[in-house]
């Protein structure tokens, strides 16, 4: 089927646009991000190589989180530039309605949200632990006795070593408490349990503890409280450092997760939600054209190209503002997660429907 000129028209100066926009954003968000990590990157002993990798690495996850806004300047100044110039007005004489006008458009953004998602599924999260294993040991040499393996958190300080079952970073609250204690020629000493530790501000307050104590023929003390205050030293600075955020876990590497914990009796509820989100994130790149649709067609009424973009950066602001409402309140499991996800891409879908249906009158 052959493609109509208007849409390879439309398509060409969209994508034009498009990749300038791109190359904008990344330069200013890595010129930024630079300046904001100077004094880590620019030591003796961190090289331009160095650097140069760590920021291709970054590349793909600074185009994900961005991408939204891209579009929606895209749209914007692509629909505002032609509309400046008449060519919609060229269009409309002819006959042919702006439903039409913009297809090239949605299809374009339809195709973007796509290849986001497959983006963040396969190059993202491969590209986030190189760059973060770039960032630790070869820019700020940091020996830290804490990683994460096997979707659990352990943390070695002298001769304890502490093990995590899961971290609630917006709850700052730990669950499935292990804690080993080796004597001086490293054979255990202490063994301590505890199914859940809530952060106060200053400390950790452990709840259903179990104490152990071994001698060289094997327990000598069993002891169990309620709650207690444990020598726990990881703070939840040092969690949210050290633990794969979900945003960094590929979808199928989250649903994984998501099934062990739950069989394992610990809540899923904050990890059920951003496993929605995983899907619905990609796909505000079609809402954004929606809001952004009206302020390109509409330009001279709008008061030009820069008051357009300013009205419908304000207008996506809004939505950013109710998406992370929404997030917040899926992770408190004050909504379901699937309405956490999804509620405000619908709302603002049903606004965008609304204002691109009265823009086409």
């Amino acid at each position: 089927m052959k493609i109509p000129i208007l849409y390879r028209y439309i398509t060409k100066e969209y994508l034009k646009i498009f990749f300038l926009c791109l190359m904008a954003i990344i330069a200013i968000y890595i010129i930024v991000d630079f300046f904001d990590r100077a004094d880590k990157l620019l030591k003796p002993n961190v090289s331009g190589i160095t650097i140069f990798k760590y920021y291709l690495l970054k590349m793909p996850i600074i185009v994900s989180q961005t991408l939204p806004v891209i579009v929606l300047l895209s749209t914007v100044i692509t629909l505002g530039i032609m509309s400046k110039n008449n060519e919609i007005l060229a269009m409309k004489a002819t006959g042919i309605s702006i439903i039409k006008i913009l297809i090239p458009i949605y299809l374009l953004a339809f195709f973007i949200s796509i290849t986001s998602l497959f983006a963040n599924e396969n190059i993202v999260p491969f590209c986030f632990k190189k760059m973060e294993y770039l960032w630790v040991v070869d820019i700020k040499h940091d020996k830290r006795g804490t990683f994460f393996k096997n979707n659990r958190i352990w943390y070695k300080s002298g001769r304890t070593l502490n093990n995590i079952q899961v971290y609630y970073p917006e709850r700052k609250t730990i669950q499935g408490i292990i804690i080993y204690k080796l004597g001086d020629d490293f054979y255990l000493k202490e063994r301590i349990e505890a199914d859940k530790g809530i952060w106060n501000g200053k400390r950790w307050k452990f709840f259903s503890v179990n104490l152990w104590k071994f001698g060289k023929k094997g327990v000598t003390f069993f002891e169990h409280k309620k709650w207690a205050f444990l020598p726990f030293s990881i703070t939840p600075k040092v969690l949210n450092r050290v633990k794969e955020r979900t945003e960094e876990m590929s979808f199928s590497c989250l649903k994984r997760y998501i099934k062990k914990i739950k069989r394992e009796g610990y809540d899923p509820t904050p990890y059920l939600v951003d496993l929605h989100a995983k899907i619905a994130f990609p796909f505000v790149s079609l809402i954004v054209v929606l809001i952004a649709i009206p302020f390109g067609v509409n330009i001279k009424k709008a008061g030009g190209i820069a008051l357009a973009l300013a009205g419908s950066l304000l207008l996506s602001g809004a939505f950013w503002l109710f998406f992370s409402i929404f997030i917040s309140l899926g992770h408190t499991g004050l909504i379901p997660p699937i309405i956490a996800a999804w509620g405000a891409n619908i709302i603002f879908g049903i606004i965008g429907v609304v204002i691109s249906y009265k823009t086409r009158q």
